[in-house]
C-alpha cells in the first residue's frame, strides 16, 4: 500500500482547491473594503454637506425674523404717523405739518434707521451673486 501511495502528489496546502480560492477570495475581500470605504468617504462629504445646508437654512431663518420684526415695527412707526397727521389736520384744518415737528422728526429718524437695518438684512440673506 505505501507503493501505490507514493506515486500519488502529497497534499500540501499550495496545491488544495482552497488555496486556489484565497487569493481570489483576498481579492473580493479587498475590493469589498475598498468599496466601503469609499461609501464612508461619500457619506462622510454628504452629511458635511447636509451640515452646511441647515446652517445656512438656519442662518436665513433668523434673518428673516429679524427682518419680519423690523418690518413690523416700521408699520408702526407709519401708523403712528399717520393717526398723528390725521388727528392734527381734523382738529387744526388749516394747519401744516413739517419734519420739523419734534414727534414727526422723531419718527422720521426712526423709520430711517429702520431702513438702514432692513436693507442690512435683506443683503445679508440675498447676496448679489457673482
Amino acid at each position: 500500500m505505501s507503493d501505490e501511495n507514493t506515486n500519488e502528489t502529497p497534499v500540501t496546502p499550495e496545491n488544495t482547491e482552497t488555496s486556489k480560492k484565497k487569493p481570489a477570495f483576498a481579492s473580493f475581500l479587498e475590493k469589498l473594503r475598498s468599496a466601503i470605504d469609499s461609501g464612508v468617504e461619500v457619506s462622510k462629504k454628504g452629511i458635511s454637506s447636509a451640515g452646511s445646508a441647515i446652517s445656512d437654512f438656519g442662518d436665513k431663518s433668523v434673518l428673516r425674523i429679524e427682518l419680519s420684526q423690523l418690518n413690523g415695527r416700521a408699520e408702526k412707526i407709519y401708523a403712528q404717523l399717520g393717526k398723528y397727521a390725521v388727528e392734527t389736520f381734523l382738529s387744526q384744518e388749516n394747519s401744516t405739518l413739517s419734519a420739523g415737528d419734534e414727534k414727526i422728526n422723531s419718527w422720521l429718524t426712526d423709520i430711517k434707521d429702520l431702513r438702514a437695518k432692513i436693507q442690512e438684512k435683506e443683503k445679508a440673506l440675498n447676496p448679489p451673486q457673482e
